[in-house]
């Protein structure tokens, strides 16, 4: 059903219309306080964590930097090759996304700082830090279609449902924090569970499907699945820091100090993880090059020398 009702908004700027106006709406139906209005809201949140978000965007600027010099040398590298072989420019990307995924980090960690941003939840009276929900809203859609369609070769109507129903279960968990009501909190909050489950159960068709499908020789046959896996554990494990926060188990400084830590980690580690895999994919390409190249001409050489068999298995021998 996911996949059926992707076909009908494959359009990334249908996204964005779809998850503003649930957005918009749930602001106008919880009307949440912001903390600095709540005294015991305002106590609470402090200047906690404050220079944590100042290193991070320290560093975050630097990996920032680094990935927009690596996609301008690549777009100038390639960019005569373009008009020569369809979809070369495609193979960027994966960087575009992962620049925008850090540069939005970048916000978020400028933003975070300013109490004015932070709302008060119904329960305790604790921090609610709705600029980092708004991140999730950005990045979890780019980590998904990096997965989905960068990785794993998904259409876009294929990766649509998923990231609309992440997205519409990080609007309903935010919500969920100013629900007087502890019945309908928690209904809200196992709601948005279960839609967190029916994404990573597309996702994890999407890992399977290609697993079985893809041949031996595959670039990145076993890293790609493992990378959308990987995503799904990860989308858990913040669905944990969250329970935890909601149940009263950590308080708001560790949960923030938490969601900061995996933020970063996890655009860190999908850089790191396309490094790896347009490696392999360069790798792959030049041994199929050198193999087309130099396979006819020692092919004429055996057939003048007499010697067919060694000459035809030379190439595969330097590999």
């Amino acid at each position: 059903m996911a996949e059926d009702s992707g076909r009908v908004v494959a359009s990334p700027v249908a996204w964005v219309a779809i998850t503003l106006a649930a957005a918009i709406a749930s602001f106008a139906v919880v009307r949440p306080k912001v903390c600095k209005e709540v005294s015991n809201c305002d106590i609470n949140q402090g200047s906690i964590l404050n220079d944590l978000n100042h290193y991070a965007v320290a560093g975050l600027s630097t990996v920032f930097l680094n990935e927009v010099g690596s996609i301008w040398l690549a777009y100038r590298s390639s960019k005569p090759l373009a008009a020569l072989i369809d979809g070369l420019m495609l193979v960027l990307l994966p960087s575009y996304l992962l620049c925008s995924a850090f540069f939005v980090l970048i916000l978020e960690n400028c933003l975070l700082p300013i109490p004015w941003l932070t709302h008060s939840a119904l329960y305790g009276d604790t921090p609610v830090y709705t600029v980092i929900y708004l991140e999730w809203l950005i990045n979890v859609p780019i980590l998904i279609v990096l997965g989905g369609k960068c990785a794993l070769g998904r259409s876009l109507d294929s990766v649509a449902g998923p990231v609309l129903i992440s997205n519409l279960y990080i609007i309903l968990s935010w919500s969920a924090n100013f629900m007087s009501d502890g019945r309908l909190r928690w209904t809200a909050i196992s709601l948005s569970f279960s839609m967190y489950g029916w994404a990573s159960y597309y996702m994890g068709r999407w890992a399977n499907e290609f697993r079985l499908n893809a041949s031996i020789s595959t670039p990145g046959r076993n890293l790609k699945p493992a990378l959308v896996v990987a995503l799904i554990v990860l989308f858990g494990i913040y669905g944990c820091v969250y329970l935890a926060k909601a149940t009263g188990t950590i308080s708001a400084e560790m949960e923030r100090m938490l969601y900061t830590i995996m933020n970063i980690g996890s655009k860190l580690g999908m850089s790191i993880a396309f490094a790896s895999i347009k490696v392999s994919a360069y790798n792959d390409m030049l041994v199929s090059l050198l193999v087309n190249t130099h396979i006819p001409f020692r092919r004429q050489s055996a057939m003048n020398s007499g010697d067919t068999e060694v000459a035809l298995h030379q190439p595969f021998l330097d590999f």
